[in-house]
């Protein structure tokens, strides 16, 4: 309802997170939750990967754009993408390589922010965009 729009001090603020404000974003960026599944791809963020449709990618666990040889450090906690509570890595640049559709990988820079959905549940987005060589 409108109440739950109504922020602090009058600033409005969504209620909630929605899907769509990474799906229509204009410029790269991916959301994931901690369980590290894909919530949302801009249509930029899929171009980068390779993919037609950022809907290709929804739903699909994080480890689908990390390379294979970094998917055990993945697992360890070791890259970006488990960022999950390691909050240095958040709201600091950082470049990884990311796994393209076709199996090439593109060297990106992932800045991640957390963003509260409600109370206790954040979600993870990640502004990205191509290294320069």
């Amino acid at each position: 309802g409108e109440m739950g729009r109504l922020g602090f001090m009058g600033m409005t603020v969504p209620a909630e997170w929605v899907p769509e404000s990474v799906s229509e974003a204009d410029h790269p960026e991916i959301a994931a939750d901690h369980a590290n599944r894909i919530l949302a791809v801009s249509g930029p963020a899929a171009d980068i990967l390779g993919y037609d449709d950022p809907a290709d990618l929804v739903g699909e666990r994080i480890v689908t754009i990390v390379p294979e040889r970094y998917r055990q450090a993945h697992v360890a906690g070791f890259t970006m993408y488990l960022l999950v509570g390691r909050r240095p890595l958040i709201d600091s640049p950082v470049v990884v390589p990311a796994l393209r559709r076709d199996g090439t990988e593109v060297d990106v820079v992932l800045l991640v922010r957390e963003q509260a959905v409600s109370p206790g549940r954040s979600v993870l987005i990640a502004d990205l965009r191509l290294a320069e060589d």
